[in-house]
């Protein structure tokens, strides 16, 4: 806690045998396109990132989140190959692809800024936002388990989201949650969009 963690441009990790990182500061992971930050399991076993109530803002920039899991246990219930838990997250330029955990981004209660991300190969939900508020902008889905999008308790802005072959809900609003979108594409979902709970969708 109180320290800023730097991920260094072109760095690769590896979690194997059910490793994880878990930082109480923010984390500044700053990619570039042709030397990305990689974070990956390479047995399959990789518990993934989680962030808890880190002061400032943690930023990720051309970082590429692969076949990973989510942390569960006495200690950290994590639902997301990446998590954020009462703190403030910037995503720009990821990539999450082969997620096998509950979620491939979990955010509870914290402010966020989300933009030109890809979601692929996901078993189940891409985004879960909980308790949150922020913007979610050109992000794309492709073969998505569950929910592309699922917000409770939130408010979210969107514009570009392009959604193809999903496994239940292309954007599920719940719990009295308020979501607006500009520029929505839901190709081939279960349910392309689902209001309920006293929530407001608008688009």
């Amino acid at each position: 806690e109180g320290y800023d963690l730097i991920i260094p441009k072109g760095t690769s990790l590896n979690f194997t045998n059910n490793s994880y990182l878990l930082s109480y500061s923010k984390i500044i992971a700053i990619g570039e396109k042709q030397r990305i930050i990689t974070i990956k399991s390479s047995d399959g076993t990789g518990k993934g990132v989680i962030i808890l109530s880190a002061k400032g803002k943690s930023k990720f920039d051309f970082v590429l989140f692969d076949n990973l899991l989510s942390k569960r246990s006495n200690y950290i219930n994590s639902l997301g190959s990446l998590s954020a838990y009462n703190t403030k997250i910037f995503l720009k330029n990821v990539k999450f692809i082969n997620i096998n955990s509950e979620d491939a981004l979990n955010i509870v209660r914290s402010n966020f800024e989300i933009s030109n991300l890809d979601f692929k190969n996901i078993s189940g939900d891409a985004i879960d936002l909980d308790f949150s508020e922020g913007f979610i902008r050109d992000v794309k889905f492709k073969d998505i388990g569950n929910d592309a999008i699922d917000i409770s308790k939130s408010k979210v802005n969107s514009e570009n989201i392009k959604i193809v072959n999903c496994g239940d809900k292309g954007i599920s609003v719940g719990e009295q949650s308020n979501y607006y979108v500009e520029g929505l594409n839901i190709d081939r979902a279960y349910i392309g969009i689902a209001s309920k709970d006293k929530s407001s969708f608008i688009g």
